[in-house]
């Protein structure tokens, strides 16, 4: 569940069950992608698999461009999934558990791990050219 999906859920659940979600809204970020797909995410998905297709092209120059263009676009795609499934390997996850913990307690009690909270705060390279 994502974006928009997310946000109603939870508000029906606080509604519902009457649980302050103060602490979810603090770490929601930690849970949840935002809706859509944003433009640097389209540029990482799109660039890489248009300069490989150019590769596949030149040396490969029996492979019409539409051809070369759909295997880099599908290799491209298999190495950001296996990029992504590593990198967030240790995610919190909200499970049925929590959910009940929390409708019983009347407030949310799951608590995002230090150490992820530290890895996903930790500054960026880029971060000094966008301040």
């Amino acid at each position: 569940m994502e974006g928009d999906d997310a946000v109603e859920f939870f508000e029906k659940f606080g509604r519902e069950f009457a649980v302050d979600l103060t602490d979810l809204d603090r770490d929601w970020k930690f849970y949840f992608s935002p809706e859509g797909v944003p433009l640097t995410t389209a540029l990482l998905v799109v660039i890489p698999a248009v300069a490989l297709a150019v590769f596949l092209e030149r040396f490969l120059p029996y492979l019409h461009g539409m051809v070369a263009l759909g295997i880099s676009g599908l290799l491209w795609l298999a190495v950001l999934v296996r990029w992504s499934k590593w990198r967030y390997k240790d995610s919190p996850q909200i499970s049925i558990k929590d959910l009940i913990e929390s409708a019983l307690s009347g407030r949310w009690t799951k608590v995002v791990p230090q150490e992820f909270v530290l890895r996903v705060n930790k500054p960026k390279f880029y971060d000094r050219f966008i301040a």
